[in-house]
């Protein structure tokens, strides 16, 4: 969206930004957990969530019936801002070629991205989030890592698994190999799948870090993406400003500088429905001793 009349120029080269909302489940952990399993509820409101599910079972003749209980949890889902300003000239905007829009897409992509599931991985890890070290380097102990991850996180049927990691751990885990080849095939140096399950490069998480995050455990929402865009506002060019301004806070004026500020914004959030919907192996190491057979 455009929020400053003398802008109108602008509003074909922000449509076009603003379609690649549906382009962020292929980068960003949250938006294809989102899309691919997570209990979708409105922001800011009350979530009544079942922490005990019922049972039933073979009953014989003139036998009891059992009961069952269910138990009831609450819990309000609070939005949470991610947003960012980047500052370009009124000619670099003007003069925009095809391959300038989609350079220009691909960045705020990328900030969005990192910024939510930045945001996303803070709020679903705690104390109780289940945690453990890696446990080698070869193919038999990254199979191992894998399994210990399926089992802190105790997998069912219904569960709705991805697995999440760092770049690095994603570049050992695409050129891991053992005696049978490469341990898993299907996975390249930005995702693929590990054991069956879905896998997704995230620049979010620690280097070494190694993930899985059952959307079936998790409850949230995300609000549409917004650019905004200004040419007449006064602001600080600082990646870390003040807030509040001060008397020495140095502001520039946009229109004065012929800039043109974007500010994409998004809100979103998310609540685990169990302590164990994530669960992380740290300092992986895969292949650093140089194992694969050559």
């Amino acid at each position: 969206m455009t929020t400053d009349g003398d802008l109108a120029g602008l509003t074909d080269t922000l449509q076009i930004l603003t379609s690649f909302t549906p382009l962020l489940r292929n980068a960003s952990a949250f938006f294809r957990l989102l899309e691919n399993g997570m209990v979708r509820v409105p922001l800011r409101q009350r979530l009544t969530w079942l922490t005990g599910s019922a049972s039933i079972g073979i009953v014989n003749q003139a036998e009891a019936i059992k009961v069952s209980r269910m138990i009831s949890d609450n819990v309000t889902i609070e939005p949470v801002r991610a947003a960012g300003i980047v500052v370009l000239s009124d000619e670099f905007m003007k003069f925009l070629s095809k391959g300038g829009e989609q350079f220009l897409s691909m960045e705020l992509r990328r900030a969005i991205t990192t910024s939510v599931d930045a945001g996303f991985f803070s709020l679903i890890t705690d104390g109780s989030t289940p945690t453990q070290a890696a446990s080698g380097s070869t193919e038999s102990a990254a199979l191992a890592d894998i399994y210990a991850l399926f089992e802190a996180v105790e997998l069912t049927a219904e569960s709705k698994p991805l697995i999440v990691m760092s770049p690095d751990v994603g570049r050992r885990a695409a050129t891991l190999s053992g005696a049978g080849g490469r341990a898993f095939p299907n996975m390249g140096p930005t995702g693929g799948d590990m054991c069956g399950v879905p896998a997704i490069v995230t620049d979010a998480l620690a280097a070494g870090t190694l993930g899985l995050v059952d959307a079936a455990g998790l409850a949230g929402d995300a609000l549409g993406i917004n650019i905004q865009s200004a040419r007449h506002a006064n602001i600080q060019m600082e990646s870390s400003p003040d807030s509040p301004t001060t008397a020495s806070t140095t502001l520039i004026n946009l229109w004065q500088r012929n800039l043109v500020g974007l500010m994409p914004e998004v809100f979103f959030g998310v609540e685990r429905l169990r302590d164990n919907a994530y669960a992380t192996i740290t300092g992986v190491q895969w292949n650093a001793s140089g194992n694969s057979p050559t």
